[in-house]
């Protein structure tokens, strides 16, 4: 299951709009290792800004794992690796690409690291289309990691997906399944969602069409990109987990019955990215992820 990575934020943070119990326990989050390493799940993703989740990590033990962490400026590799409990990361990105645009000088700091062998590959976490052109124009990265899913092909259909595999950067996607709002009922999404509505009946049309649950629908449209090498799913516990184990298996041995050409996806960046919803949530000064 190389191409799956586990997220991590619920482990640091009270995170997500479809999140109902709160921060993944300890004890919940070495359950999950303990399966993704079963499974040969090998990539954890984190961040600085995810609350504790670095902490929590480097307490439960990720010997085994490569790690994928972010900074935000002031650039301090140094104490995401103390937190960690490790010596070295596979891949260190910028949390937002708006933090390397504005002050391009700091990326000769990931340079250092990686020639000091901190880190195996550097990168940046991005947002938009104008985000991932601007970063390829000016820096050679390793690493990116984009919003995919879909509903959100935008990348896809621009081509911007295929060129930046032609040009051999490794590519991580996340909101694959919009912090779970795919997988929710009609009944249990706020109010905000409401003028969405055609879009996700014909979601939930082609989940009945196909006679597969949403969650495969979901994830099987995304592992079918050839041009993705990595799946990040946030995980809450370690029944999410099994779920997705599950669905994945089934996937793998018939990945052609997951194209639904019939589904073109949304443009409407109020409904894709979640910095931009306008919902009554404890976590909304989180969701810019």
């Amino acid at each position: 299951m190389a191409k799956l990575a586990i997220g991590t934020v619920q482990f640091g943070l009270d995170y997500g709009i479809a999140n109902t119990v709160g921060m993944t326990s300890e004890d919940e989050v070495h359950k999950i290792l303990a399966l993704a390493k079963d499974k040969n799940i090998k990539l954890l993703d984190t961040a600085q800004k995810y609350g504790i989740s670095e902490e929590v990590l480097g307490r439960v033990g990720v010997a085994g794992y490569n790690i994928v962490t972010k900074l935000v400026p002031p650039l301090n590799l140094e104490n995401s690796l103390k937190r960690l409990n490790v010596e070295s990361v596979y891949g260190l990105l910028f949390h937002s690409a708006q933090h390397l645009l504005r002050e391009p000088e700091l990326w000769s700091y990931f340079e250092k690291y990686r020639d000091m062998g901190k880190t195996k590959k550097i990168g940046v976490s991005v947002y938009t289309e104008e985000e991932i052109i601007s970063v390829i124009k000016s820096f050679a990265i390793d690493i990116i990691q984009l919003p995919f899913s879909i509903f959100d092909q935008r990348l896809q259909r621009t081509g911007l997906l295929n060129r930046l595999k032609d040009m051999g950067v490794e590519v991580h996607v996340r909101s694959v399944f919009l912090q779970g709002l795919l997988l929710m009922n009609g009944n249990a999404m706020p109010e905000y969602f409401a003028s969405y509505s055609k879009v996700f009946n014909e979601f939930e049309m082609l989940s009945i069409r196909h006679s597969m649950p949403r969650l495969e629908v979901a994830l099987g449209f995304v592992l079918q990109v050839q041009e993705i090498d990595t799946v990040v799913c946030g995980i809450d516990n370690s029944s999410q987990l099994v779920e997705i184990i599950e669905i994945y298996e089934k996937i793998a041995k018939n990945k052609s019955a997951y194209s639904f050409d019939e589904f073109h996806g949304v443009n409407d960046p109020d409904l894709l990215d979640p910095s931009r919803w306008r919902v009554n949530d404890k976590n909304r000064s989180n969701w810019s992820k």
